[in-house]
Order: C-alpha cells, then structure tokens, then sequence
C-alpha cells in the first residue's frame, strides 16, 4: 500500500511542477514560434543530481540518498558515476556504487527522452561480500530551462539479491 501512496506522491509532484514552470516556456514559444532554449544534453556538458527517498512503513522508516553526475561524451551519450546508500531504522542498510550511461535517443519541446544502464557494487550489512547488480531505465527529461530538468523513469533493477521494477523513480538534475 505505501508504494502506491509513493508513487502518487511523485507523480502529482511531478505533474504540480511541470505545470508551475510550463506556462512562461510555453508562452514565449507560442510568441516567437521558436524554442528559447537548447536543449542541454551536448557534447562537453555535465549532468549532476539525484534523487532522495524517505517514507515510512509498517516495519519502520527508510532514507535513500542517491547522487550521480554524468560528463557528456558526445552529443546525447552521457557516461559518469552513480552512488545510492540506503538505511533503515530496522538495521537493515545498503550502500551501492558504480558507471552509469544514459543515450538521450529522442527530443520534443522541453522533453528529453533516453535510456540508462548502470552497474553496481554494493554491500549491505545483511550480505558483507562484495555484490554486482544493474538497472536498465527509461525515462523523460522535462527541462525548466537550459539547466534544471526533472526526470521520472521506469527502472528494473537485478543481481544475485535483487530484483524489481520501480516504476516512479524520479531525479532532479542541473545541466551545465
């Protein structure tokens, strides 16, 4: 029941910002007929963000922390560096680090569409050795402007511990 409240919480996030920064974009492209900004997502541009995560169940409460910041290689192929650590008021706690790529394959207006893979190596203090796990995500960057952008995506995670699909994952990211 608590991740369908989550997810809600996310969308209509999602949903509320995309509606308070939308109209001002939009109204100078309806003006000029032109987008006003590029898209960000070029060669020699940086990505850095992330997403935290905090809720509460039944068994006790979680906090996710989870940065990353990417170098675009070439135009809409970013490589960089992920870093998640998870703890729960119930012992349970998890630390993962690892390369991403994300390939921008798509564009229209503010939106960015892309796929992402990463790959992980993390510890927790339920398993001490050394685990592998991956995500594959697709997803949609919405930008405010040239640097902000907002990113939901649907991520399906596996490994010898793991596996799972999120379907509201969601990060914040500033371009530059």
């Amino acid at each position: 029941m608590f991740a369908t409240v989550r997810i809600a919480i996310l969308l209509v996030l999602f949903f509320a910002l995309t509606m308070i920064a939308a109209p001002s974009a939009r109204a100078v492209d309806m003006a000029s007929g032109t987008d006003p900004f590029e898209l960000p997502i070029s060669r020699g541009r940086w990505k850095v963000g992330g997403y935290v995560s905090a809720f509460k169940d039944d068994d006790g409460n979680s906090l996710t922390f989870a940065p990353e910041a990417e170098y675009f290689l070439i135009d809409r192929l970013s490589l960089g560096f992920e870093v998640n650590g998870t703890w729960t008021s119930y012992g349970f706690s998890r630390f993962d680090a690892g390369p991403a790529a994300t390939f921008y394959f798509g564009t229209d207006d503010h939106w960015a569409y892309y796929a992402r893979q990463t790959i992980s190596y993390s510890k927790s203090n339920y398993n001490p050795e050394l685990q592998t796990a991956g995500t594959t995500g697709l997803g949609a960057t919405y930008f405010f402007n040239k640097y902000v952008g907002l990113s939901p995506e649907i991520r399906a995670s596996y490994g010898k511990d793991r596996l799972g699909i999120a379907i509201a994952y969601c990060s914040f990211n500033v371009f530059f």
